[in-house]
């Protein structure tokens, strides 16, 4: 490195190192909230289906909820981390909290890892410090690890092992291709759907036979216990739950949801970033699907010319490629809407580093726009810290997330109906997270009925055959919304089954447009 540079790289670590710690400190001030806050705010429904999990791991039953149906229909990786904090703590919130802990820390390493790899694709001190505060400050990725789930997580260990794979790149050792390896097995630990990138990071280093085998080791000696278990006891390595959510989808689709509505809803959700959330984008993009038919292909190819025009390592373009190609996988496969957020959580990342990298480039050229980009960057960073801020001082009364943006609030929610339930009850629900997490130690049974987390319910509800499982089940009562009672009525697969069969017992808080009631269901 010559003499001159070394200042300067010590003077970006420096101002990298402090943007990473303001996104710690808004998130730290975060955690400590009180838990309804913060559940009204970012927890969804399925954070307790993994929390339930990882206790029931601690339990020493294995993936269950109840400890007598296991399930796959979960990333695995964040319920491994989450597990040994039931050996310590009776709190149910507890674990949260450290799942919260652990995700936030997740988030500041991806702040670091973007800086890295933009450091890399430009050498320039204003792509890593724009693309460490694109990340660090984005109200999404706050949004994301408050939510407890694995997207936090799973964008860290693909950006990690992005940054292995170019540094095995450069220093051609079978350790650190190991490394890598390992790496990529730890993202698709965190969240399955790191294949797609993976296998194109992949494709950039297909020519070197001997390093791409190494790192397959690397990653088969991450992966096999859990695959080995999953094959041995579930008979499937595949998530369950992939195709539990298609089901749901199926039925908004049968409604009213298009393949352009779905395309617009996610084209809102990778932009919204940029906004800051001030602007409802999903909603808008879905409404104007004229504009989602122009914009969403080629906004997509233009990104992808983009950064193959970029000459940057061929593992950063093989990332950026990779999280694109997640955009088309989710929009119209797996369009489950109100998961966007989540899902396409690897998209923000490499749009951060891409938009890092055209910044640094443009001022490196001093090209005439660079004045403007260099202002609406600091404006979305300065709109950013206000919404952080807002996050910080928010007491909702109610989850501000409502319809397709995805609800929150399912704690109170669950305890309401669970205060509600006689002893002895058994209670079904489509969506049962919250509902099994709390129902633990009281003498009441909660029953999947959607198929996220247990096999057997998914098979009835594909098969039009809920009314049968619910009974062999034993099912007394039901829990969850208007749309998923009708739900439940329409697959049930017995033209005995009518709404004359749930007699309603009372209501939960609002989770606008809906809220949970408890019936109980007569027709058994």
């Amino acid at each position: 490195m010559p003499k001159e540079a070394a200042p300067q790289l010590t003077r970006t670590r420096e101002r990298v190192l402090a943007i990473a710690a303001a996104g710690l400190l808004l998130r730290l001030l975060l955690v400590v909230r009180d838990a309804t806050v913060l559940d009204r705010l970012f927890v969804p429904d399925d954070t307790y289906y993994t929390l339930g999990i990882a206790r029931g791991l601690a339990r020493g039953w294995g993936p269950s909820i109840d400890g007598a149906h296991l399930t796959n229909g979960f990333q695995p990786l964040i319920a491994f981390l989450v597990a040994p904090a039931y050996w310590v703590t009776a709190d149910p919130i507890g674990p949260l909290r450290w799942a919260w802990f652990l995700l936030i820390l997740a988030d500041v390493a991806s702040a670091l890892l973007l800086a890295r790899l933009a450091w890399r694709a430009t050498g320039r001190e204003v792509a890593a410090c724009c693309a460490c505060a694109f990340w660090a400050l984005s109200p999404v990725a706050i949004a994301n690890a408050m939510g407890g789930l694995e997207a936090s997580l799973a964008v860290a260990c693909e950006l990690a092992c992005v940054e292995a794979w170019c540094a095995a790149r450069e220093r051609s050792t079978r350790g650190a291709w190991l490394l890598t390896g390992a790496l990529a097995g730890l993202a698709l630990l965190a969240r399955v759907d790191a294949v797609i990138v993976l296998g194109v990071l992949a494709l950039t280093s297909v020519r070197d036979v001997r390093a791409l085998g190494w790192a397959a080791l690397g990653a088969g000696l991450v992966l096999a216990p859990w695959w080995a278990y999953e094959a041995v006891r579930l008979g499937t390595i595949v998530p369950t739950s992939g195709q539990a959510v298609r089901a749901q989808v199926a039925e908004h689709r049968a409604r009213y949801l298009t393949t352009l509505g779905q395309m617009g809803w996610a084209l809102g959700a990778v932009l919204e970033p940029w906004g800051a959330r001030l602007l409802d984008l999903r909603l808008f993009f879905y409404r104007q699907t004229w504009l989602t038919a122009v914009v969403a292909p080629v906004g997509t190819a233009a990104l992808l010319a983009a950064v193959w025009r970029a000459r940057v390592a061929r593992p950063i373009a093989g990332f950026v490629t990779g999280a694109l190609l997640l955009f088309p996988f989710y929009a119209l496969y797996v369009p489950a809407l109100w998961f966007f957020p989540r899902y396409l959580a690897p998209v923000h990342a490499a749009l951060a580093l891409l938009a890092a990298v055209g910044l640094a480039h443009l001022a490196e050229m001093r090209h005439r726009a660079w004045p403007w980009t260099r202002n609406a960057a600091a404006l979305v960073l300065a709109v950013s810290c206000a919404v952080d801020v807002g996050y910080v001082l928010a007491r909702p009364e109610r989850t501000p997330d409502e319809d397709l943006h995805g609800a929150k609030g399912y704690r109170e929610a669950a305890l309401a109906v669970l205060d509600m339930t006689p002893p002895g009850a058994v209670v079904g629900a489509l969506q049962s997270g919250a509902l099994s997490y709390f129902a633990d130690g009281r003498n009441v049974r909660v029953v999947n009925l959607d198929g996220v987390v247990d096999d057997e319910a998914k098979a009835a509800f594909h098969a039009h055959r809920l009314a049968a499982f619910a009974r062999a089940r034993g099912m007394t009562h039901f829990a969850d919304w208007t749309w998923n009672r009708e739900a439940f009525v329409r697959h049930a697969g017995d033209p005995a089954i009518t709404d004359a069969c749930f007699v309603p017992l009372g209501e939960a808080p609002p989770q606008p447009p809906d809220r949970f009631v408890l019936y109980a269901f007569v027709c058994r």
